[in-house]
């Protein structure tokens, strides 16, 4: 018999526990329901708090710096959406979707990565795949934080990419982490995209669960209307195997963000 993954519904996957959330309400349980408490420090030192920002309130160098940040995140978000495979195909207006880039934008994006030659867009429409100079560029920015890349600083690569500081462990610590982060989706699905590369760290029997789970958590993120019912259902099974690790500091911030804490 499966184990169950949630003492409310008696659910056996995580896809169970999704359809339960959207046939019932929290009121339902309300005295099956624990307290759960985030202590998550966030800071914010973005000029832009969404990519599709205001030119017209920042300087030149703000302007360049938030370009090279979203041209970071397009390419590292292509080459997890093709698995690091080159010229695997995937649609790059959804890749720019997922961050709120608006199609106008995502062209100029487009035509910039494609004329530095980091992708391939040779075919119709907006499929494309990585360049094996693409490849490189991601995966040694991923490997070497720390160094500049042809095209990104290390300032932006570390933006996406650094490892996570003032991690406590211990059963009975709290972890406290300054991340950059605003007040809009993207910055949500790119504390999303820091969570799954934080999921190294989890034992190997737990890394696929972790990662069908945080599949689930990105689903509700970029749906039209997030059911936050359905996300703290979530995010309370993610910290149950990954509490005191990094990941579980990226996925109590989502929570945070969603007011989903007490």
């Amino acid at each position: 018999m499966a184990e169950n993954k949630s003492s409310i519904s008696k659910a056996t996957s995580y896809q169970e526990i999704g359809e339960f959330w959207d046939s019932h309400d929290l009121g339902e349980v309300s005295d099956k329901i624990e307290e759960v408490k985030f202590d998550v420090d966030l800071q914010t030192d973005l000029v832009a708090k969404s990519n599709n920002f205001n030119r017209d309130k920042m300087t030149d160098k703000d302007f360049i710096i938030q370009k090279q940040k979203n041209r970071y995140q397009i390419l590292l978000e292509l080459w997890r959406e093709v698995g690091g495979k080159e010229y695997e195909r995937t649609d790059f207006l959804n890749v720019c979707a997922k961050f709120g880039i608006e199609f106008e934008e995502a062209q100029e994006y487009l035509s910039y990565l494609e004329a530095e030659n980091l992708i391939d867009a040779t075919q119709s429409g907006f499929q494309v795949g990585l360049s094996h100079k693409g490849i490189i560029e991601i995966e040694n920015s991923i490997n070497y934080p720390q160094k500049n890349t042809e095209h990104f600083p290390s300032t932006i690569i570390q933006n996406f990419n650094a490892a996570v500081g003032a991690i406590q462990s211990g059963s009975h610590n709290t972890s406290n982490v300054n991340q950059n982060f605003g007040n809009s989706v993207s910055d949500v699905l790119n504390l999303l995209s820091q969570l799954r590369s934080s999921l190294k760290e989890l034992p190997e029997e737990q890394r696929q669960e972790a990662m069908e789970l945080t599949d689930f958590i990105e689903g509700e993120i970029v749906s039209e209307s997030p059911n936050k019912t359905k996300l703290k259902a979530f995010l309370k099974q993610f910290g149950t195997f990954a509490a005191n690790t990094a990941s579980n500091v990226f996925a109590t911030a989502i929570a945070k963000y969603y007011g989903i804490d007490s």
